[in-house]
């Protein structure tokens, strides 16, 4: 079983080495899986990320050494329903991961600061956790425009209710918050997939044992975890 049994939105894959544009191991394009296009590039050699030069589980990610990033400011996603994805690995415990957003509110973003980890949710809504420079795996779903949920590891974090205002344009970056570098990510990632709906009790799950037996942090996994 794979993510392409379910129709996903964005599938940003760091093992599929067809996937990634470089040139002396800079990435200046990291090509979408999902088939919608939604490709993250960048055209300036010193904010480009590295490929083969680190691996999870033995196999290729992306490193961003705190000023690189990966954009797309033409990525359309329902901002009715979503779920989104990430695994990643944190070198030090400050900045953006990944960010899906409008103009100033970010939807999706792993925000890591100096003492914690937040998933940010749309209307500045946080749910976060310990900092940590372990690998992780982070899902997201927002249901509707009030219910915005978030798991480590396949366990529950926790919800926020407030409501969200429905937008249309979104932006995507991987490795900071914006194309200008803001609170950039210093860390590796090694996979990120998003659905424009939110995910049954039963996909999501699937999604999350897909990436921990391919990533090895299966055994991060709830005991109870299908």
């Amino acid at each position: 079983w794979t993510p392409a049994s379910i129709a996903t939105a964005l599938w940003l894959d760091a093992a599929d080495a067809s996937t990634i544009v470089e040139s002396s191991g800079l990435v200046s394009q990291w090509n979408d899986k999902s088939g919608n296009g939604h490709n993250v590039t960048q055209g300036t050699g010193s904010k480009q990320p590295t490929t083969g030069t680190r691996t999870l589980n033995g196999i290729n990610v992306i490193d961003c050494d705190g000023g690189d990033v990966l954009a797309n400011t033409s990525f359309s996603i329902s901002s009715l329903g979503m779920t989104t994805f990430v695994v990643f690995k944190a070198d030090v415990v400050s900045g953006r991961v990944f960010n899906i957003s409008r103009t100033t509110i970010a939807e999706g973003m792993i925000s890591q600061y100096t003492n914690a980890v937040g998933y940010r949710l749309p209307e500045a809504q946080v749910v976060s956790f310990p900092g940590t420079t372990d690998n992780l795996l982070v899902s997201y779903r927002k249901n509707g425009t009030a219910l915005q949920e978030a798991w480590l590891n396949g366990a529950y974090l926790g919800s926020n209710t407030a409501a969200v205002t429905t937008f249309t344009s979104q932006t995507l970056f991987v490795g900071a918050q914006d194309n200008t570098l803001t609170t950039p990510f210093d860390g590796c990632v090694a996979e990120i997939l998003a659905f424009s709906s939110a995910l049954s009790t039963d996909d999501r799950p699937k999604i999350e044992g897909y990436l921990a037996w391919k990533w090895n942090l299966q055994a991060n996994l709830p005991a109870a975890h299908p």
